[in-house]
């Protein structure tokens, strides 16, 4: 189970209000991290996705139909489900994390010529194959950031949106899955 805040906890929390302390004024910095694999018990997001101010990102299955085998396993109950592996919350003191979920089961990934394929899901080519976990989900969740930063930006004179702001811009916009507990 998850205990309470760690210190690089804070730190992260530091972080994301002011990212260079020793500059004047404010230097804000969006900190997204994978919730982790340890699920699906709950209490399982650790340090640190856990800190308050980051954007925490737990991983749903993911429907490829363009997979080449049909024995393919989903490792939830289903399309847009929680997958099994991934970490949740509640945190010790009982926020809700993950903030957000993204697919993160049989995504093609990049293939290095110097990584052992022992934990890859399945080949596609020399140059990818199939991965998945929150680190696979944590990438579709920082591009959403991004992109909403840009479009903030494009409509707001130049202006930057506070991290903040971009984490509950994507919590609010963001659907309710089944999470396989009876509950949305």
């Amino acid at each position: 189970t998850q205990d309470a805040p760690e210190i690089s906890d804070a730190e992260f929390d530091a972080l994301v209000r002011d990212a260079d302390a020793l500059t004047p004024g404010d230097q804000p910095y969006i900190l997204e991290f994978s919730a982790g694999n340890a699920g699906p018990g709950g209490e399982t997001i650790g340090s640190p996705a856990v800190a308050k101010n980051v954007i925490a990102t737990g991983a749903v299955e993911n429907d490829r139909l363009d997979l080449p085998l049909p024995e393919f396993p989903l490792y939830g109950s289903g399309r847009d489900t929680m997958a099994d592996f991934s970490s949740r919350g509640p945190c010790a003191d009982g926020r809700i994390k993950p903030d957000l979920v993204a697919p993160g089961t049989w995504i093609a990934s990049l293939r290095s010529v110097f990584a052992n394929d022992a934990y890859a899901w399945w080949p596609i080519s020399g140059n990818y194959m199939y991965q998945g976990g929150t680190s696979q989900a944590g990438p579709h969740v920082s591009g959403a950031a991004a992109i909403f930063v840009q479009y903030y930006r494009a409509m707001h004179g130049g202006l930057t949106p506070s991290p903040a702001l971009v984490k509950a811009a994507l919590i609010n916009s963001a659907v309710d899955i089944d999470n396989g507990l009876g509950d949305t």
